[in-house]
């Protein structure tokens, strides 16, 4: 008896929220904010939108730094404007943009991050800057779960720009050490769509690349390895990167997996991964290929293997205790001990044959390569002066981590190693 209470108990329950979930856009109150665009220029009117299924005379809108200072607030008026979209390749609340707000002389006086009513947009410079910072506007949207769903778990080949999108916690971990640069350095911030614009990041030292960042146009992944080869430098936080081609419809503000077959007249879905020859390893001698999973989560420790480089200066530890799901590696040999990278001299890819890996310290993970591995690296090239420091994974950005005084100065030392260059 008492059984068959509890699942009629959980048969009742489990019909309420289904109920809440059908009506709610009927009977609850429900608006949702996105900016037009991920990026705006100093002195630019940020222009955003507002999805709502009610009518409010006064809304109060607020502008806030990635820190939660709030630097500005309006009132709008909001009507009902909310639609469905109904188009089943693509992932978006199909929010209409017909309701725009546009703020003018925002007291925003500085390139960084900035969020209103919880939807980040950065503010960039045209000025000339030791270190331009990428936030992973784009590829959030690609890999966070939202109320209208999650691009892995459906069969989509598109993604609309137009939803709400939350500032992502690598972002939120990586926040005081940002303070930080800020403090220490002259700092832009751009978004990763704006990497299609060499112009936004050319003229920097330093191109800081963190948190998810799969997903490239061929625009952004041949401006960034341009930028690289011509002497600038690279600091990658992150487990993937050069992984997945897309192309862009600039007109619905939507990034696709697909490309248009003219002769067959229809769309085609195109292998995610982009060709063997474009792979990240035959440009940077990095990918997650070679890295993989960690074999202990809360205990994926790097072993350092170079005290005496400048990364490690005030670095007491010979263990470094990052918690991480995934990585990115190289091509090593174990045979050496310590573990050192393969000489790529002998491919014949003019691109990697040019560089040589550093291993600082020292992974091994769980994958599909015999020795599959990550850690710290270093990547030179031949007779240019730009470098490539890898942390190994994105997960180095998590707040849990930065919390390690080690983990700090770690990140502090890489940036002023490929400053000094």
């Amino acid at each position: 008896m008492f059984k068959d209470l509890k699942i009629i108990k959980l048969v009742v329950i489990a019909s309420f929220f289904v109920f809440i979930l059908q009506s709610s856009l009927s009977e609850f109150k429900v608006s949702n904010t996105f900016v037009s665009k991920g990026s705006f220029n100093l002195n630019e009117k940020i222009e955003f939108y507002i999805a709502a299924n009610y009518t409010e005379e006064a809304k109060k809108i607020e502008i806030k730094d990635l820190w939660g200072n709030i630097l500005f607030d309006t009132l709008v008026h909001i009507e009902p404007n909310f639609e469905l979209s109904k188009r089943s390749n693509i992932l978006s609340a199909g929010y209409p943009v017909n309701q725009n707000y546009r703020i003018e002389n925002a007291p925003i006086d500085k390139s960084g991050i900035y969020e209103v009513e919880g939807v980040p947009f950065v503010v960039k410079s045209d000025q000339v800057t030791d270190i331009t910072i990428v936030y992973p506007f784009l590829n959030n949207h690609f890999f966070t779960k939202t109320d209208e769903g999650y691009f892995f778990n459906e069969k989509l080949t598109h993604l609309s720009l137009h939803r709400k999108v939350p500032i992502d916690e690598y972002t939120k971990g990586m926040s005081k050490q940002f303070a930080y640069l800020d403090s220490a350095y002259s700092t832009n911030y751009i978004t990763d769509i704006d990497l299609a614009d060499k112009t936004s990041f050319a003229d920097s030292k330093l191109l800081i690349i963190y948190g998810n960042s799969s997903f490239w146009t061929t625009e952004m992944r041949e401006n960034v390895l341009d930028f690289y080869r011509s002497e600038g430098s690279i600091l990658i936080i992150t487990s993937k990167i050069f992984h997945t081609k897309l192309w862009e419809h600039e007109k619905d503000n939507i990034y696709k997996t697909t490309r248009l077959n003219e002769e067959l007249n229809k769309q085609t879905l195109e292998p995610w991964e982009i060709e063997p020859k474009e792979s990240a390893f035959l440009n940077i001698a990095l990918t997650y290929r070679y890295g993989g999973g960690s074999r202990n989560i809360l205990n994926s420790s790097y072993k350092i293997l170079k005290k005496n480089s400048l990364l490690f200066d005030n670095v007491a530890v010979d263990f470094i205790p990052v918690e991480g799901k995934s990585f990115m590696g190289s091509l090593i040999n174990l045979e050496n001990e310590p573990p050192a990278a393969v000489d790529l001299k002998s491919f014949e890819n003019p691109n990697v044959s040019k560089l040589s890996v550093e291993i600082l310290a020292y992974l091994e993970c769980e994958g599909n390569y015999e020795n599959s591995n990550s850690g710290i690296f270093i990547v030179k090239q031949d007779s240019v002066d730009g470098e490539i420091i890898a942390l190994g994974t994105k997960d180095w950005c998590l707040k849990r981590n930065q919390e390690n005084a080690d983990i700090r100065q770690i990140t502090r030392n890489s940036i002023k190693y490929l400053l000094g260059k």
